[in-house]
């Protein structure tokens, strides 16, 4: 450790930076113009940013006056802004900027987070949540809006919210967490708009594997939350669990656009029996979904979509009649539910699960497996899979609520219940409702669907806002001008070292006298610089050399221990003298047994002599 404290020091006193050919610089920061010069002048500026120019422009000026971006020392902050947009439009990779734009993989990366900072810097700016103190204009004046969406003057909608999955790059350990719907990991991404279509509220960083409604809890529930007025609701999906703050689609009613193209509303009369509906669920916060189906199935609303309906009924009729009906219908004992969780259990130790499920030989294997022991009772791959998701639907709402491991609760193997203080019960229960019924009800296998399935859900732990994200960043204190500030304070610039000086390069458009005097000046701290180079060599040689011969004597000390040393040691714990020759013998001829020996407490090594030494019975 002291060896590296002193390289570093070694490295910070050097005055001068390893310059690359004067050449190269100038080759690149014509590139770079260059680049800058079309994106900005070209017609096919969109093509490349995704934005124009005057666009662009307007983007760069509000990043520095609200956002706190700068130029560096050898980049601008347009230069900066392209290379993010650029590699957030096509998804380009750190290598190929670093090859564009003629700048390390160091740089490039800097260059994107410094931008992507001030781009979360503009959160509290454009992402305004609604206050409910006015209805929005987009309500008012549209008469497919107004009538249902403008309920009263204490209870209207406010927005629409939904969640989108965007794919993303995660280490493979992690990868079953993210991959759900979609055959490639995804990030479960939700967002909250208003009805001039501007973003109020944006929650990244969720699982793939998580619901719509666990999201959504979570997003009204953190430090950071969605913020629904009083009275007011956002519209969404039938994802989505209805609340007094969400309204939901009805289940099977039909709300496809082609239903109101083929089958538009035969009056201009809003429907005051669904507005009448809506206004009660808005205020009680439940849904009486059932029985609102016959108070509309008289209405113009129930017409709507009726020949699409019968048609889709017809084929689900038909796909029906082909599908065999199950004979038998398979009641799963405790027993048997046993002898499944350990079979699977036994193919994802031999690693035969492949992401979230088993491969095909291994579910040959572990229905032949319950064959084996169950002979008399018909089962198939259908009847496992589907009921291994009913074990784990119900094994991950109870392992949500304790976390595998919430603080002052264990789970008892013998009683497969969660025990804890009544105290804390009580705590629990007042913080979650839920948890009530986890206090009389056993929670079967739960420490092996813990090693199935824990790790493979959903925690939301890198789930943030802009605004959680700025608040993080506030109090560690580090931001990505520190960071350029620690670049810049050791000039051994990693950029460039990998150039060619074999390579051609076309001539500087310097003039003559301008490029001799530029040879004349670089010739001096060229020298300078090469010794400076030089002696920090010799320096950094001399220091590992020093730190091989610290780090053998260091193992030797460890590792041997002198021939007395042992003597005196075996003496100090009581070695009868009849056997203390013999055990000494052994220590010094084993090294394993004499680094167990020295491991271990004093008061404990006389113990350990009567496992190490063979025929050795200490006397007590």
């Amino acid at each position: 450790m002291v060896c590296l404290i002193i390289l570093i020091c070694a490295l910070k006193t050097k005055t001068r930076r390893s310059r690359i050919p004067s050449r190269i610089i100038e080759h690149r920061d014509r590139v770079r113009d260059e680049i800058m010069r079309q994106i900005v002048g070209n017609d096919r500026c969109r093509d490349i940013i995704r934005m124009g120019p005057q666009a662009f422009l307007s983007l760069c000026t509000i990043l520095r006056e609200q956002g706190g971006l700068r130029h560096t020392r050898r980049a601008t902050k347009e230069e900066q802004v392209a290379k993010f947009l650029y590699i957030v439009g096509h998804n380009v990779r750190n290598r190929a900027m670093s090859f564009f734009f003629r700048r390390s993989g160091e740089t490039v990366s800097r260059h994107f987070h410094r931008v992507l900072q001030a781009v979360i810097e503009l959160e509290e700016v454009y992402l305004k949540q609604p206050d409910g103190t006015h209805v929005p204009q987009e309500i008012l004046d549209n008469h497919r809006f107004n009538p249902y969406f403008k309920i009263n003057e204490c209870q209207d909608c406010v927005g629409a919210i939904d969640c989108t999955h965007v794919r993303v790059k995660v280490p493979v350990e992690h990868a079953p967490r993210y991959r759900g719907r979609k055959e490639y990991p995804t990030q479960n991404v939700f967002a909250a708009c208003s009805f001039d279509l501007k973003f109020t509220y944006v929650l990244p960083g969720w699982e793939g594997t998580a619901s719509d409604s666990r999201i959504v809890k979570s997003a009204l529930t953190r430090e950071y939350a969605l913020k629904v007025p009083q009275g007011k609701y956002y519209l969404a999906d039938v994802g989505f669990t209805l609340k007094a703050c969400l309204i939901t689609p009805y289940r099977g009613e039909r709300y496809h656009l082609q239903e109101y193209s083929r089958n538009p509303p035969q009056n201009e009369h809003p429907n005051e029996n669904l507005i009448d509906e809506v206004q009660r669920e808005v205020a009680s916060g439940s849904g009486f979904q059932e029985g609102h189906q016959t108070h509309r199935e008289n209405n113009d609303d129930s017409a709507r979509g009726e020949l699409i309906r019968d048609n889709s009924d017809m084929e689900a009729n038909k796909k029906k009649a082909r599908e065999p009906k199950a004979a038998v219908v398979l009641s799963w004992t405790t027993a048997m539910n046993e002898v499944l969780i350990d079979a699977y259990l036994h193919q994802q130790t031999l690693g035969n699960k492949n992401g979230n499920a088993m491969t095909k030989n291994a579910m040959d294997i572990i229905l032949q497996e319950l064959h084996n022991h169950f002979p008399d009772k018909l089962n198939s791959k259908e009847k496992i899979k589907d009921h291994m998701k009913h074990l784990k639907s119900k094994f991950t709402s109870c392992y949500d609520l304790f976390k595998n491991g919430l603080s002052g609760f264990a789970w008892d193997p013998i009683t497969s219940m969660w025990i804890a203080e009544p105290e804390v019960w009580k705590k629990l229960i007042e913080a979650r409702p839920e948890a009530v019924e986890w206090r009389t009800k056993p929670t079967l296998f739960y420490d092996k669907l813990a090693q199935l399935f824990g790790k493979d859900r959903a925690t939301g732990e890198d789930a943030e806002t802009a605004a959680e994200i700025r608040a993080r960043a506030t109090r560690t204190g580090i931001t990505i001008e520190d960071i350029d500030n620690l670049v810049f304070a050791n000039e051994a610039s990693i950029e460039g070292f990998e150039a060619d000086d074999g390579v051609p390069l076309e001539p500087s458009p310097i003039r003559p006298s301008a490029a001799r005097s530029q040879v004349v000046n670089s010739s001096g701290p060229k020298k300078n610089d090469d010794i400076n180079t030089s002696d920090l060599g010799k320096s950094i040689l001399e220091m590992v050399e020093v730190f091989k011969m610290n780090t053998v004597e260091l193992n030797k000390k460890q590792n041997n221990t002198g021939g007395e040393d042992i003597w005196a040691q075996l003496v100090d714990i009581g070695v009868e003298p009849a056997s203390l020759l013999d055990v000494y013998v052994h220590l010094v001829k084993n090294p394993d047994d004499l680094k167990a020996f020295n491991g271990v407490p004093l008061q404990m090594r006389k113990e350990l002599l009567h496992r190490l030494v063979p025929n050795y019975y200490p006397n007590y």
